[in-house]
């Protein structure tokens, strides 16, 4: 039997372990998982794809662009010859009556870019810049998720910590039931002082429920959250070493934050928005070719004198220059030029708020470090309190109410305890939420 043991836990370890390992759940993964769930992370593909067809629209600047057009029309006066051309002809036996008034025209028509100032290029860098300032607005809003998440989570690890400290309560309370009763039974106390440890016995109960709500609420927001089913949600105190923690603050300009990210990629959609404008503002080369099929045609003269259909085109070069958008070019550079400032306003204003929000949670890391160590000893010092406090009840010392003062601080201790040290590992994480480290 003890050989068949030995050879079995090693395997019923190997199953039991991992699977309690993955019974848990890291910040990191509730992060990471809230990220994936939330439905603005669809935008990002969204944004990427349009992203694409803009640049690819782009490119295709350059390919000839065809059209194709019909027209017939009527007209009450036509091109002719002068009266005298027309007498002279008519002495030779000739009759011109010149164009009919009804025409018609079959064309085709075909232009071909050879240089566009430069506005192709333009519009290339502009989707870029357009779709990573959208990115990054995504981006942004994925980042406060963070703080979110950690809400309830640590939320959680507080709760459960509680829940844990009621149950010690409790058993503690009834463990002193026993003693009070028996107590009573040899007239060492009364039966009130009995009733009074049953009242906060009762009580306890009745804090647990309301934990156990509480626990429920955040439990499922979290769930709602990152798409994790509640009852697979088994929070773990993050692994930070708080004593060795670094609480030299230094926020420089290099500050990796997405809010930062999204105004250096509006700075460059403004730089993309000046190319642009000013690659619109050069002449355009390009080569172009109609052709059609109509009556009349391009012979204009062998038309007035024969009614037939024929095929006519025109091929060339052609350059053009709008020189409209001179008129408003300096006022657009300005435009630009201030948006650009108002963008420098912008990052140094949140530089500045970072670093006063930094300083402020350094502070509070310090002032909880030293609460944490205080609140050990003061823990320590409850319990012994406690434990002399029914010692000195049993031997009709002290009230059944000085005992349970004894009891409630311990308790109340033990929580402030735990609620400080979690306090001072979510600052720790708000902190390097604040420099994203």
């Amino acid at each position: 039997m003890k050989l068949m043991s030995k050879i079995l836990m090693p395997f019923l370890f190997a199953i039991v372990f991992p699977a309690m390992v993955r019974a848990q759940t890291t910040l990191e993964s509730c992060r990471s998982a809230a990220r994936k769930n939330y439905p603005q992370i669809v935008k990002l593909g969204l944004i990427r794809k349009s992203s694409e067809y803009s640049i690819s629209n782009a490119r295709r600047n350059y390919l000839p662009r065809f059209s194709v057009s019909s027209q017939a029309s009527w007209q009450n006066r036509v091109s002719g010859f002068p009266e005298e051309i027309e007498q002279l002809y008519a002495q030779t036996g000739l009759h011109i009556d010149g164009f009919n008034k009804d025409q018609y025209k079959m064309a085709v028509q075909a232009e071909q870019n050879i240089w566009d100032g430069g506005e192709s290029s333009s519009q290339k860098k502009r989707a870029k810049t357009e779709s990573e300032v959208k990115r990054m607005g995504v981006e942004v809003e994925l980042y406060s998720l963070n703080d979110r998440i950690d809400n309830l989570y640590f939320g959680i690890l507080l709760l459960e910590k509680k829940r844990e400290f009621n149950d010690n309560l409790q058993k503690l309370l009834n463990s002193n039931c026993d003693m009070v009763a028996s107590c009573v039974r040899n007239g060492i106390a009364m039966p009130a002082d009995y009733d009074a440890v049953r009242v906060e016995l009762l009580a306890a109960k009745n804090s647990r429920v309301e934990i156990e709500a509480s626990l429920g609420s955040y439990i499922g927001m979290l769930s709602l959250f990152t798409g994790i089913a509640a009852g697979d949600i088994m929070p773990v105190m993050p692994q930070c070493d708080t004593a060795a923690f670094n609480s030299a603050f230094m926020l420089s300009d290099a500050l990796l934050r997405p809010e930062i990210a999204l105004i250096n990629a509006r700075k460059k959609d403004l730089s993309s928005q000046t190319a642009a404008l000013k690659a619109s503002m050069r002449p355009k080369l390009g080569a172009f070719f109609q052709g059609y099929y109509g009556n009349p045609g391009l012979d204009m003269f062998g038309d007035m004198m024969h009614d037939h259909w024929s095929w006519n085109y025109v091929t060339g070069i052609r350059l053009q220059w709008n020189l409209g958008g001179y008129y408003t070019r300096r006022n657009k550079l300005r435009q630009i030029d201030l948006n650009s400032r108002s963008l420098d306003a912008e990052k140094r204003t949140f530089l500045f708020n970072s670093r006063i929000k930094g300083i402020a949670e350094l502070a509070e890391i310090d002032k909880m470090k030293k609460m944490v160590e205080r609140d050990r000893s003061i823990e320590k010092l409850r319990t012994s309190i406690r434990k002399a406090s029914e010692s000195k009840f049993e031997n009709g010392v002290i009230s059944v109410n000085d005992l349970l003062k004894s009891i409630t601080d311990e308790n109340d201790a033990r929580i402030t305890e735990s609620l400080h040290e979690i306090t001072l590992v979510k600052a720790i994480y708000d902190h390097k939420t604040t420099i994203n480290d």
